[in-house]
């Protein structure tokens, strides 16, 4: 047992799905199973089991209601009988971060005799403990996320100059700072500036924005608001209101758009791919290489 702890837009989920494709990879001449539930809520996490009990048996039918902790232990005794020696991964991905006691009541009742499977948790706490889970102490290794150095963050914002002026570098060096090295606002940051100001020196016209916006003194938590608020600007000012890529996104921030595959965004998006890839540009998607997965 893994759990990813660290601040929101650190990148764990993104570390989490890349660590699942590693294991996936590296199983694929055998019987795998690489599974991803969405933890942030009970409702989320129940019909995540369901979805699971009927990977592992297609003709998995639930006759009546059943609590959250029940479908659970479903699920363990699938895991069990269907996978045996077969290597396997659940990703249980934003684990509630005040109060990991309750996602407790909504993980299996016993992780004894499920074989050779691992488990990987992602989550802003770090009292994600053993006694939690009701496994052995120790058993789960913690690893926090650090924020980005100065550094590395300007390169995050650098990535897509061919050339790069001492008055860039210098904005991309503040930009990172202000941004507290989180990778989730660099991407969104670099790909914003570059849309919104073209290829000459996009983020000295970004910072300069910023300075006149007074976003300098702002709190985390205002920042990132500010970010995504941008992007709808962006987004009403060059398509529309009316437009499938506003629409899009709209609707984003109620169904985790990480986590669903090209075609239900194109679908969210009445079928317009031209809107999915507006919303890659300005960075509110994962790369393009990203969204056929």
């Amino acid at each position: 047992m893994v759990a990813i702890s660290g601040t929101a837009g650190i990148g764990k989920s993104t570390c989490a799905i890349e660590v699942a494709r590693r294991f996936y990879a590296a199983c694929a001449d055998q019987s795998v199973l690489v599974w991803l539930l969405n933890a942030e809520t009970e409702d989320a996490i129940h019909q995540d089991y369901i979805r699971l009990l009927q990977k592992l048996d297609p003709r998995f039918k639930l006759e009546k209601d059943l609590p959250t902790h029940e479908i659970a232990q479903l699920a363990a005794d699938a895991l069990q009988s269907k996978m045996g020696s077969s290597r396997w991964l659940l990703v249980f991905d934003n684990v509630p971060d005040d109060a990991p006691g309750q996602f407790a009541e909504w993980f299996f009742p016993s992780t004894r005799g499920l074989g050779v499977g691992r488990f990987l948790f992602t989550t802003r706490s770090n009292r994600l403990e053993g006694d939690v889970l009701r496994v052995g102490e120790g058993d789960i290794k913690l690893l926090q996320l650090p924020t980005l150095g100065e550094e590395d963050g300007a390169q995050i914002l650098l990535q897509d100059h061919k050339q790069v002026s001492t008055r860039e570098r210098e904005a991309a060096e503040k930009l990172s700072v202000r941004l507290e090295g989180l990778p989730l606002l660099l991407r969104a940051v670099r790909k914003e500036a570059k849309s919104r100001f073209g290829r000459t020196c996009p983020l000295s016209k970004y910072l300069d924005d910023d300075e006149k916006r007074g976003i300098a003194s702002q709190t985390l938590e205002e920042k990132v608001d500010q970010v995504l608020r941008r992007s709808f600007d962006l987004v009403l000012a060059k398509d529309g209101r009316d437009s499938p890529a506003y629409r899009l996104l709209s609707v984003l921030g109620c169904i985790a758009p990480t986590q669903l595959p090209h075609r239900f965004l194109c679908h969210c998006a009445d079928g317009d791919e031209a809107a999915v890839r507006r919303l890659v540009d300005i960075g509110i998607l994962q790369e393009a290489g990203d969204l056929g997965s």
